[in-house]
């Protein structure tokens, strides 16, 4: 979600060098039975490996990989550095942890657990914020419409047969509080929230 804050300009990685270099160990004496030290050496860590068991899933199913399929990739093949299918799991596990905004991937791209959804080797960074905004701007509208279809039929697969028990489907549309500011481009009254709200989702 676009909070109107801007992420730390300090790359994730560059992130635990900073702090292993100013303060590497902190000591403190008011324990007396044995020594207490905190020490920063813990490496990268994560505030999104909840979507591990999401992956896992999708992996299961191959959600993300029959989507991939449904879209081209005109890039020249010794130029690409991540493929079509990284570029789409980058993008949709951003989106469902609440980084809709293509600019989180700059941050992101660094993200240890993001780089395990993407399939991606530990330590390579993920694509850019440009990369990743010039290659989703890229399908067709048969492509698209293509994925869509792609997307309805592994929801039949996998939930048909509880939709054909239960009788009916349950459309929850409920609208995401993203507000804008100034004059910016596809920006809707929302009445729900009383603002100027992003209708780009």
């Amino acid at each position: 979600m676009n909070t109107g804050f801007r992420g730390p300009s300090i790359p994730f990685r560059s992130t635990h060098h900073l702090i292993q270099s100013v303060l590497s160990q902190l000591n403190f004496s008011f324990y007396r039975h044995q020594p207490i030290l905190a020490d920063f050496s813990g490496g990268q860590i994560t505030s999104d490996a909840g979507l591990l068991p999401l992956r896992a899933f999708d992996q299961r199913h191959g959600l993300t990989r029959q989507l991939a399929q449904h879209l081209r990739d005109p890039r020249q093949g010794g130029r690409i550095r991540h493929s079509s299918l990284s570029l789409l799991r980058q993008r949709v596990y951003q989106i469902v942890a609440g980084y809709e905004d293509a600019h989180d991937a700059d941050r992101l791209r660094h993200d240890p657990a993001f780089q395990l959804l993407a399939d991606q080797p530990l330590g390579q960074p993920l694509s850019s914020q440009p990369t990743l905004s010039r290659w989703e701007n890229t399908p067709s509208a048969r492509e698209l419409i293509g994925a869509h279809d792609g997307g309805l039929d592994a929801f039949v697969r996998l939930c048909g047969k509880q939709v054909r028990q239960r009788g009916e489907i349950l459309l929850d549309v409920d609208s995401t509080d993203d507000p804008t500011y100034g004059q910016q481009q596809l920006s809707f009254f929302n009445a729900a929230y009383n603002q100027l709200e992003s209708e780009a989702l």
